[in-house]
């Protein structure tokens, strides 16, 4: 081999270790920025799975008030059926008091006859239905 092919090879190879020293910087901040990437992916995915507790806890805290107002409503409302219950039963009552009296007066002073149906439990004067009996 010449001097002159030596000295070409040896020039060749120190451009090719030349080129492998760069390949390799620049593979090691590849790599570098590879890592900085994954942290900021990683605290990204973290930052997510917070945000998204989060807001699952606040749906779940809404949807737990309005369990709770709708419960209140509905013992609200359960309250005041039960006390128009109680207002009608005794309306019921008044007006079945005042009915009988009503008739036992008609029947004292004015022949008018008073029976109940076994079967519909209600009373009928002149053969006409007028009240439920209780």
């Amino acid at each position: 081999m010449s001097e002159l092919e030596r000295r070409q090879l040896e020039e060749a190879l120190e451009a090719a270790q030349g080129e492998a020293r760069g390949a390799q910087l620049r593979e090691e901040q590849l790599q570098a920025e590879c890592e900085r990437l994954q942290g900021e992916l990683k605290q990204l995915q973290e930052t997510r799975a917070q945000d998204l507790a989060s807001n699952q806890s606040e749906r779940d805290m809404a949807w737990v008030k309005r369990v709770g107002d709708d419960q209140v409503n509905l013992a609200l409302a359960y309250t005041e059926l039960t006390e128009e219950l109680g207002r009608l039963r005794e309306l019921s009552s008044l007006q079945g008091r005042i009915l009988r009296t009503l008739l036992q007066e008609q029947a004292r002073s004015g022949g008018l006859f008073h029976s109940r149906s076994e079967e519909s439990g209600w009373a009928l004067v002149a053969g006409k239905a007028l009240f439920p009996q209780f």
